[in-house]
């Protein structure tokens, strides 16, 4: 049930950011647009790390 939920849940955001990257490429430029989306998800990754808790090493993002 898991898998379902998760797999359902990927496709709808994949969904919804390529269709506002396509709404949003029609007023800025198309690099623009993929810049911008690169860093809001990285700046989501970052702000999600403080969620997650774990012990945060080197080794440990060194090798992923």
């Amino acid at each position: 049930m898991l898998t379902v939920v998760l797999g359902l849940a990927g496709a709808l955001v994949y969904g919804a950011a390529d269709f506002l990257g396509g709404l949003a490429s029609r007023r800025i430029s198309a690099l623009r647009v993929t810049a911008l989306g690169a860093l809001s998800g990285v700046v989501l990754l970052y702000l999600g790390t403080f969620v997650i808790a774990g012990e945060w090493s080197r080794e440990a993002v060194f090798w992923g």
